[in-house]
């Protein structure tokens, strides 16, 4: 079967398939890169401090992505059961001490979190003459787990971070 084409036709035919796969290839790997170069990454920190009398407990999310991340849950769970930050506050003033909030965060359903920036979602400052019960805030913390859904500017993909006790 003679198709009229000689060998300089067949080359530059396989050529011509050649750069066209390639080129899809190019772009599909762009694509990837240009995905994973704007991905967030969540880190979620505790901060705390206690000179015998008075302290604090901050809880703060920082991204350390290259993308903003758009946090659209966050979900607090004691023993594997729905919880929240208010119970815990009512907790520790069940321990006879005086508490101070700062919680923006946790009453906003969603927000952005752009590159490199810090967000205080908690702040509990405390103040007691009982030692004993300044020294059980740690305890009351510990078993709370905070779980954080959010996304990158895509929206296509969504991450979840779990963090487990806090430490005072």
């Amino acid at each position: 079967m003679d198709l009229g084409m000689d060998i300089g036709d067949w080359m530059a035919l396989f050529v011509a398939i050649t750069a066209v796969v390639l080129t899809i290839l190019q772009s599909s790997w762009q694509r990837r890169h240009d995905r994973l170069s704007v991905k967030p990454f969540l880190s979620l920190h505790t901060q705390s401090d206690f000179d015998g009398v008075s302290g604090f407990l901050s809880v703060s999310l920082t991204n350390i992505g290259l993308g903003p991340a758009i946090v659209k849950k966050l979900l607090v769970k004691k023993g594997g059961l729905d919880s929240s930050f208010s119970q815990l506050l009512q907790e520790m003033e069940e321990l006879e001490t005086k508490v101070k909030t700062t919680d923006f965060a946790l009453h906003t359903p969603s927000f952005g979190l752009a590159p490199n920036a810090e967000l205080e979602l908690l702040r509990f400052e405390f103040k007691s003459d009982n030692k004993d019960a300044l020294e059980n805030l740690g305890a009351l913390a510990a078993p709370y787990v905070l779980e954080i859904l959010f996304e990158g500017i895509h929206g296509d993909e969504t991450f979840t971070l779990r963090e487990k006790g806090y430490n005072i």
